[in-house]
This record gives structure tokens, C-alpha cells and sequence, in this order.
């Protein structure tokens, strides 16, 4: 589903074709401008502008000052007892729904979803912003070009690393990317510095857990490595850092195997694949009294 202003707008596939759709997501009609509901209606819409948005927006600010909702048609007012949320459908379905309450089917199906965390996260303080170097000095004429640094290495490389990681050993060349919002928003830190997240692959996720820690470190390292070919100045820049592995957002976030995106991207796991009811983009898991 995706959104454009003013609307929701669904696209499926259908026998090979792609299906868009113009939608009003379940219990959402409320907050609707009037002319979005005639033009959906088959009626003339009127001029659609920013103002339906504006429109959505004031509903939303009338209920939070009041705890009412302003439009009350009953067919389009949602409730439930409990909201169930989390990254996953393992963590989801066997975590906070529970297995007893699942068929068996269901069961194997959501098995075999594979979830494997390799990827390291670093959180960086800076003092200031790290320069480029050689040959690549003239992209320090403009601040914005530190905003994101992405190192990909060539498909050998690549693969490589993949290898590295599934043999339990840290890559020589870690595909690396990394941010700077403070470069476009500098009240994320304090004056005078900056803030960087960066992410590295393939983590040896499944490498012995007496040995991750040791990993961990290594990685991290390496992977300040592979930005300070470009960068050669960013140790110095580090004033504080954090460093995380798939292990802590397993722990502190309750991801399946440190996997906080929905499944490895094998065929299998795209697009239908991920649905664990056939056909339906909207019903994701199979039992009528929850809603997603």
C-alpha cells in the first residue's frame, strides 16, 4: 500500500499485471475529507489539495484534546481488547499470541521462515565531520555529501563476504553504510558536533555464542577500516561509541534471531510468499478475531 497526499492508493498483482487501487484503509474513513469520500463514491470530487490532509489532521488533534471521536458511524468504528505488535511473525505469533492457539499449519508455515541477523550497528559521536581523502577531496566542499557513505564492493567481494560469515569468520571487505542526519538536521546533538549510524555485513551470525563478543569487536573494527579508506579521518572524529550486534536487538528488542526486518529475501520469503493467508494482503495472520 502506499500513500500519496490525500490518498491511499493499493497496488496487487493480478495474472501477471499489476492492479492499483484507490483505497481508504479499514477504519479510516472518519478522517476523510468529504470531497476524497465523493470522488471514491463515483461522485466529482472537488478540488483535492493539501487540505485534506489538513482536514485528517484536525480529527486527529479534536480526539486527543477530547478522547471522543468526532464522526461516530459504528460500521466504521474499530475496537479491540488487546493490540498485537511486534517485528516479526515469529516473535508475533508464537511469542505473543502463543502456539496453543494456532493450527498446525499455521505453525509449519511460520517455521519456516528463516531469520538470521548478519549485520553489525555502530552509533557514533562526533566532534566534528570526517573529510574525504584522496581522490575524492573536493566532495568536502559540501557538507551534505557526508549525509550518507555507502561501500558496496564488486560481486566477488561481495560474495566473499557472505562466505566469510557463513564459515563463522569476520569479512576482509564488509559492505558498509553509514549516516549523518546532524549534517541535515543538526539538533539530533548538542552544538558542535555530530551524531553517525552505520551498518556493516555479513555479521557471522551463526557462529558459536562464546565467540560472537569476540567477533563483534573485530567486525566493528574492520569496519572502521573500510570507512577510513575513504574517510581517513574519522577515528579521530570518534569521540563516544556504541556497538551493537543481531544478539542485542534479539535481547533488547525481541527480534527472531537479531532479525528485525520480516525474513531472509529468498524467493521463497518475496512478495506472496511472506502472506500466511493466500491471496490476502491485508489479513496476515488466519484467525478471524484479529485484525491487522
Amino acid at each position: 500500500m502506499r500513500r500519496e497526499p490525500g490518498r491511499w492508493v493499493r497496488a496487487t498483482v493480478q495474472d501477471a499485471a499489476i492492479r492499483v487501487q484507490q483505497v481508504v484503509p479499514e477504519g479510516a474513513r472518519g478522517y476523510v475529507a468529504p470531497e476524497l469520500l465523493r470522488e471514491l463514491a463515483g461522485g466529482t470530487p472537488g478540488l483535492i489539495d493539501g487540505g485534506v490532509d489538513v482536514f485528517a489532521l484536525g480529527i486527529v488533534l479534536y480526539e486527543l484534546a477530547t478522547h471522543q471521536r468526532l464522526f461516530k458511524r459504528a460500521s466504521d468504528y474499530l475496537t479491540a481488547r488487546a493490540v498485537l505488535s511486534n517485528l516479526d511473525k515469529p516473535a508475533t505469533l508464537f511469542g505473543l499470541v502463543g502456539r496453543e492457539h494456532l493450527d498446525a499449519a499455521t505453525i509449519e508455515r511460520v517455521e519456516r521462515i528463516e531469520h538470521r541477523g548478519a549485520y553489525m550497528h555502530l552509533l557514533f559521536k562526533l566532534r566534528r565531520l570526517p573529510t574525504y581523502g584522496p581522490p575524492f577531496e573536493h566532495l568536502n566542499a559540501d557538507p551534505r555529501t557526508r549525509f550518507n557513505t555507502t561501500l558496496v564492493p564488486d560481486p566477488e567481494l561481495q560474495q566473499a563476504s557472505y562466505e566469510a560469515c557463513r564459515r563463522g569468520e569476520v569479512p576482509e571487505h564488509p559492505p558498509v553504510g553509514m549516516q549523518i542526519p546532524t549534517v541535515m538536521d543538526p539538533s539530533l546533538a548538542p552544538d558542535g558536533f555530530h551524531i553517525a549510524t552505520t551498518y556493516g555485513f555479513f555479521f557471522p551470525c551463526e557462529a558459536a555464542r562464546e565467540e560472537r563478543g569476540k567477533l563483534r569487536d573485530e567486525m566493528a573494527e574492520r569496519i572502521l577500516d573500510r570507512l577510513s579508506e575513504f574517510l581517513p579521518d574519522l577515528r579521530e572524529c570518534i569521540v563516544e561509541r556504541a556497538v551493537f550486534s543481531s544478539d542485542h536487538f534479539a535481547a533488547m528488542q525481541g527480534a527472531t534471531n537479531g532479525d528485525f526486518t520480516h525474513g531472509l529475501i529468498h524467493p521463497e520469503q518475496m512478495i506472496g510468499g511472506r502472506l500466511l493467508v493466500p491471496g490476502s494482503a491485508h489479513a496476515m495472520v488466519p484467525f478471524g478475531s484479529v485484525s491487522t
